[in-house]
């Protein structure tokens, strides 16, 4: 099992990554604290697909008409950081 802490701001692209990938029973959040939320992934493949599912978020809907990041867009990033350091 994989386990990565998120904040708050990562959730909001996540939730809606796993709901569009239907991966509700392998992969699981809960909260740590008010700002803080732990990522539990049952399956490499799993955590590749979240994250291209993430990466397509960040693309779609992760800047403005100018081209500069949204906050969505920043927490898209902050997650594939984070999911990067275990698909190496």
């Amino acid at each position: 099992m994989i386990a990565i802490k998120i904040s708050k701001y990562e959730l909001i692209p996540l939730k809606e990554g796993l709901s569009n990938l239907k991966l509700d029973s392998t992969i699981r959040y809960k909260k740590i604290s008010e700002w803080q939320f732990l990522l539990e992934i049952d399956d490499m493949a799993d955590l590749e697909s979240l994250d291209e599912e993430i990466k397509d978020l960040l693309v779609y809907k992760g800047f403005n008409s100018n081209g500069n990041p949204k906050q969505f867009g920043l927490s898209c990033e902050k997650l594939i950081d984070k999911f990067h350091k275990f698909l190496e």
